[in-house]
C-alpha cells in the first residue's frame, strides 16, 4: 500500500521523542548511580564512627599503661628502706 512520506514535522517529533526517551533513560540510571552512592557512602559512615569509638576506647587504655608505667619507674626509684 502507499504510504506518504513523512514530513520533516513527523521526523522532527520522532527524534524529539527519541531524544527525549534517551534523556529519561539517562537520569533513571544516574538516579540508580546516586542512590548506590549514598548507600557506599553511608556505610562508610558507620564504619568511620565505629573506627572513632574504637580509636577513643584505644586511647583510654594507652593512658592506663603509661600511668602505670611511670608509677613502676617511680616507685622503682624510691630509695629502699
Amino acid at each position: 500500500m502507499y504510504q506518504p512520506l513523512p514530513t520533516n514535522e513527523d521526523a522532527d517529533v520522532e527524534a524529539y521523542g527519541r531524544l527525549r526517551q534517551g534523556f529519561a533513560e539517562a537520569l533513571t540510571e544516574q538516579d540508580k548511580g546516586i542512590d548506590e552512592l549514598a548507600k557506599i557512602i553511608s556505610r562508610q559512615k558507620t564504619i568511620a564512627t565505629s573506627i572513632g569509638t574504637e580509636v577513643v576506647s584505644q586511647n583510654a587504655y594507652w593512658l592506663a599503661i603509661v600511668l602505670l608505667f611511670i608509677g613502676i619507674i617511680v616507685v622503682s626509684s624510691l630509695p629502699k628502706l
